[in-house]
């Protein structure tokens, strides 16, 4: 699929996808503490039989059951070594029962480590870590790429890259927030937007958290900013734990596809279901929205984003304002950090930077360092005479999403 084609399918009326996959296993037999992946390749007849009933619910995108089958991930259960057989077997599986009706996501989520300076992780082993999986899942034929249920800015960046500079495929990507609408690591909703579509996104939204009607706010946040689709995959509720230790949710999906509606009138796109949720919510949402007309956004701002917030520039970004933001200490201090190549010392800056991150380096291998791991959207100013080095600057502003700004 191309990403031409994805943008056409979301025209004027959503698009579903699928609803949970790992609930309604465990519902079916699957034990606690087992890889997932592992277990569904020895039992693939549960899931043909529950990606059938997504079918005939009425969704359009179902997503491979890859979810963690990252290699750290993998490696909690000795199973490091099947990567590639793993994402593999598994997307054939869905596009067995797919033949074709419906298109194929190749799911990823987090490999459960955080990156430096949060954690040990560096940001070049986590996009080595996603482009190992993509490669996997788009030789085994994946229509697009799903990236969800993301607790970080920063490795959901890494995600991103490593998809754009592996696969052609359109990506969709979402994050989960939590009951203060901000991620783990503190990102607001509008500020992942931002960061996300500049990347290269192709939609972007929210996916677990909890259930629809505490994602209906989240949805408006992201709207005002957003260039491209919203997706929206909620839980069915609230999760309650029963006298025989079993997990249930607290929302049927008739209510559910209620909240469905304002999902729609918020600005989603892109409907679907997560923890909870089995194929009747998602026909319910269906026959709930599918006459409902998209709501377009008019004058979406020209925005600068550190990870946690972002910067809304009520004129086109001028050389007054980049002068503002180059001068300012935090700017100088990662500057100085990156030309004396000490990137841990940047990672710290940058986490914690209350104004947006100006790159005044013309040095483009420095640059690129520098924008590949900044959190947020940055400003690349040049004041370099090169024409040369001017438009290698400005490609690698594009390439990541910052904004280009020559002065004099």
């Amino acid at each position: 699929m191309t990403k031409k084609e994805f943008r056409n399918l979301i025209q004027d009326h959503p698009v579903y996808l699928d609803g949970a996959t790992g609930t309604n296993l465990q519902e079916c037999g699957m034990p606690d503490k087992v890889c997932t992946e592992k277990w569904i390749e020895e039992h693939p007849e549960l899931l043909r039989k529950l990606q059938e009933a997504y079918i005939e619910a009425g969704a359009q995108i179902l997503y491979a059951p890859t979810f963690s089958a990252n290699r750290i991930r993998l490696k909690e259960y000795g199973l490091e070594a099947e990567v590639q057989s793993l994402n593999e077997n598994l997307v054939k599986l869905t596009k067995s029962v797919s033949k074709g009706r419906v298109l194929v996501a190749g799911d990823m989520a987090t490999t459960g480590k955080f990156i430096i300076p949060a954690g040990m992780l560096t940001f070049e082993e986590a996009v080595d870590i996603y482009k190992e999986q993509i490669r996997c899942l788009t030789d085994a034929g994946v229509d697009l790429l799903g990236i969800e249920t993301m607790l970080s800015l920063q490795e959901t960046r890494a995600a991103l890259i490593a998809a754009k500079e592996s696969s052609d495929l359109p990506v969709m990507v979402s994050m989960t927030f939590n009951k203060e609408g901000i991620t783990l690591f503190g990102t607001k909703p509008e500020t992942a937007v931002v960061v996300l579509q500049e990347l290269g996104a192709d939609a972007v939204g929210v996916n677990c958290s909890e259930g629809p009607d505490k994602m209906i706010p989240i949805i408006e946040k992201m709207k005002p900013y957003a260039r491209i689709p919203i997706i929206a995959k909620a839980n069915a509720g609230l999760p309650t734990v029963t006298n025989e230790g079993k997990i249930r949710y607290d929302m049927g999906e008739t209510e559910f596809a209620e909240y469905a509606v304002g999902l729609v009138n918020a600005g989603a796109n892109l409907l679907g279901g997560c923890c909870g949720t089995k194929p009747s919510y998602i026909e319910a949402i269906i026959t709930s929205t599918k006459d409902q007309v998209l709501k377009k956004t008019l004058d979406i701002p020209e925005c600068l984003a550190t990870e946690r917030n972002i910067f809304p520039c009520k004129t086109p970004i001028n050389e007054h304002m980049v002068k503002e933001i180059c001068d300012a200490d935090d700017s100088k201090e990662a500057c100085e950090a990156l030309i004396n190549k000490e990137y841990d010392a940047f990672d710290e800056c940058v986490m914690y930077m209350d104004t947006p991150l100006c790159l005044k380096i013309d040095d483009p291998d420095i640059l690129e360092a520098g924008l590949r791991r900044y959190p947020g959207r940055a400003v690349v100013n040049t004041t370099h005479a090169d024409a040369e080095i001017q438009g290698k600057s400005r490609d690698l502003a594009r390439k990541y999403g910052a904004v280009f700004m020559e002065t004099n």
